[in-house]
């Protein structure tokens, strides 16, 4: 590993430890639909920890192409 690569590996978690925030959204007590879960400060590493989704998550227009996008990708969803 060289560069970039090396300094990511020194600092972030575990892989194990990585998937924290998404079981934590699966199991947890208390989370709810939308919310949003990463590691403190700038997010690379420690506990999942509850965020405020910037303007371009929760913005309309960004999110209805994103969802059409992602259509295009994976296919139409069916409930």
């Amino acid at each position: 590993m060289e560069g970039a690569s090396l300094w990511i590996m020194r600092w972030a978690q575990s892989a194990e430890d990585g998937a924290l925030p998404l079981l934590h959204c699966c199991v947890a007590a208390g989370v709810e639909s939308g919310d949003f879960w990463e590691p403190p400060g700038i997010g690379i590493k420690g506990p999942p920890t509850k965020k405020k989704l910037g303007k371009p998550c929760i913005d309309a227009k960004d999110r209805k192409m994103l969802w059409e996008e992602s259509e295009k990708a994976c296919g139409a969803w069916q409930m």
